[in-house]
């Protein structure tokens, strides 16, 4: 799957930054924070920010992560799917009757 982008993580001060801030999950908010995570995913514009990161457990990350991918599955199908012409001309194998 070379079309994929490499996986991207937070500079090593920033993810100390996020998880000393966010002690608990902020997705459940009942688990230690073990990840630091984009909000919003570096695929989707998100950046290597503070602001952008969030403590989340690893339950949590996993499930926030999978549809990250169904949504980057989605946007990637969407984006080599073959355009429909919208005036299609008639093929000229076929006779008309």
């Amino acid at each position: 799957m070379g079309d994929w982008p490499r996986r991207e993580h937070f500079p090593r001060a920033i993810r100390a930054a996020i998880l000393r801030r966010d002690r608990v999950c902020r997705i459940c908010g009942g688990r230690p924070a073990t990840i630091a995570d984009h909000r919003t995913p570096v695929a989707e514009g998100g950046a290597h920010t503070l602001a952008n990161g969030q403590g989340v457990c690893e339950p949590c990350h996993d499930a926030k992560t999978a549809g990250e991918i169904r949504r980057g599955y989605k946007r990637w199908s969407l984006e080599r799917r073959p355009r429909l012409r919208r005036n299609p001309e008639a093929h000229p194998g076929r006779l008309e009757l």
